[in-house]
């Protein structure tokens, strides 16, 4: 009984791959996350030196605890658009100022064409809704706002120096 026990074990140790008891970690380790780039259009791309008045800003939308807001962009230039650089600031509205940041944002806008774009919304909290958008249930005991937003920079993949401009919302 005692040789059948120890040809046993010999049989599982060479089975088991010469390493009884040994554990393999079978779990793998968690993805290291990656840090969002910060967009750069300037590495590749030049501003556009047309008047940035051409790039029309319309359609504003954030509906109370959204988080998102969109924007249409129409370019009337005679360049394809392929970045821009958004300066938008937040106002209640007795125009006390709430928040201001820039966003560069890639996109792809051919001459004549409109796009609209995303962003993450400002107000992660959810406590302000934009003043145009009171019919939804979710806005009372809101905070309304208003926005003003400029078009600072674009850029195309054409050779063209640098222009700044302002542009006021289409209502």
């Amino acid at each position: 009984m005692q040789r059948f026990f120890i040809i046993l074990v010999v049989i599982f140790s060479l089975l088991s791959g010469g390493e009884a008891g040994a554990r393999t970690k079978t779990t793998r380790p968690k993805p290291k996350a990656e840090k969002a780039a910060k967009t750069d259009f300037s590495a590749n791309l030049s501003a556009v030196d047309t008047c940035l008045d051409s790039l029309i800003v319309s359609g504003y939308d954030k509906t109370a605890g959204a988080s998102k807001e969109s924007f249409f962009i129409t370019n009337h230039t005679p360049d394809t658009i392929q970045g821009i650089c958004v300066e938008i600031k937040y106002f209640t509205l007795d125009r006390g100022m709430l928040h201001s940041r820039s966003e560069n944002l890639a996109t792809l806008l051919p001459p004549g064409e409109t796009r609209r774009l995303d962003i993450p919304s400002w107000d992660r909290q959810n406590v302000f809704y934009y003043f145009k958008n009171t019919a939804s249930g979710k806005a009372k005991g809101k905070t309304p706002y208003i926005v003003k937003m400029r078009i600072a920079k674009a850029w195309s993949s054409a050779n063209h120096s640098q222009s700044d401009n302002t542009l006021t919302i289409k209502k």
